[in-house]
């Protein structure tokens, strides 16, 4: 005689096998979705192609090595990443002047001391504002940064 697997053995294997895969879809899912976050009432993704500064690197009166960015478009810019390069590598660090500070309304500009690089890449990052109110800082695309090099 054979025997099998009970009916309500059977069943419970079935659901939990079931739930189990269903999670596992969804953490994978998760990670295609992103918060949509706004800035000035549409996506901001849509805001960083909007985004017009310029910027260069030189040496102060002191010899410190300087950002100068001006912001010339209409979207405030709360922030800014540099990817200073030296010795062949490449150093993330946030821009902030002597206040900490380093948000850019449009038409400001402002200085901003930073390490020992002879070049970088300067990208924007916005302010925006995620569901539920919160907000959410949003580094832009390196497509929208400045490349600079230090003005001799």
């Amino acid at each position: 005689m054979k025997r099998g697997v009970s009916p309500v053995v059977a069943t419970v294997l079935l659901i939990a096998i079931t739930v189990v895969l269903a999670a596992i879809i969804f953490l994978w899912a998760q990670s295609f979705l992103r918060e949509g976050a706004q800035k000035n009432d549409r996506a901001v993704e849509l805001s960083c192609d909007k985004i017009v500064f310029s910027a260069e690197l030189y040496n102060d009166n002191n010899g410190v090595r300087t950002l100068g960015i001006s912001n010339s478009g209409n979207v405030p810019i709360f922030g800014f990443e540099f990817r200073g390069a030296r010795d062949g590598s490449i150093t993330p660090e946030s821009v902030q002047d002597s206040n900490g500070d380093s948000k850019l309304n449009p038409g400001e500009s402002n200085n901003f001391v930073i390490g020992d690089y002879d070049s970088g890449l300067v990208v924007p990052v916005l302010l925006a504002e995620a569901s539920g109110g919160n907000r959410v800082t949003y580094p832009c695309p390196d497509s929208t940064g400045k490349n600079v090099q230090l003005i001799s």
